[in-house]
């Protein structure tokens, strides 16, 4: 779990925000895959992207199809103190494009979540990723499994 570390003014309130630390969270099916969320900042101005990567390894020792889809969905972001969705759903029958993962490289996405549904300005938030499996067709059960990052929290502050 990372907290946030407190930055107390006169009268023990926020004075600025943080120093920028990049921060990485992972998830591992040994064998198989690693996922990653990663963000070069914990603390952004309003108004600023914030900039997150979402990477997919292949730890495997042969090459590995992924759902291309997949790796632009599963992105949670939950502002503290409220809640709200998750980015990504299908409707029954969807087919996905599969790529092909090579032995021991990476797929990637990069992400702005100040564009995701459930950013609504101003305060501290998690976020995590998630890459399921799916039989080839989603949406028709639940997947096959799934990893999921621990949460990265990030601040956002007033201009």
């Amino acid at each position: 779990m990372f907290l946030m570390p407190s930055y107390g003014g006169a009268g023990g309130g926020p004075q600025s925000p943080p120093v920028a630390h990049p921060k990485t969270y992972e998830a591992v099916v040994p064998g198989l895959f690693r996922l990653e969320l990663r963000s070069e900042k914990t603390s952004f101005s309003m108004g600023e992207p914030i900039a997150v990567t979402k990477r997919l390894t292949n730890l495997s020792s042969k090459a590995q199809t992924v759902a291309k889809v997949s790796l632009s969905e599963g992105l949670s972001l939950q502002r503290i103190g409220s809640s709200c969705g998750l980015l990504g759903d299908h409707a029954p029958g969807f087919t996905p494009r599969m790529i092909e993962v090579p032995q021991g490289s990476s797929a990637e996405f990069a992400y702005d979540l100040s564009s995701h549904p459930c950013f609504s300005g101003p305060g501290l938030y998690r976020a995590s990723a998630s890459y399921c499996r799916y039989p080839r067709e989603h949406g028709l059960g639940g997947p096959l499994w799934c990893l999921k990052t621990e949460q990265l929290t990030v601040l956002v502050v007033k201009k």
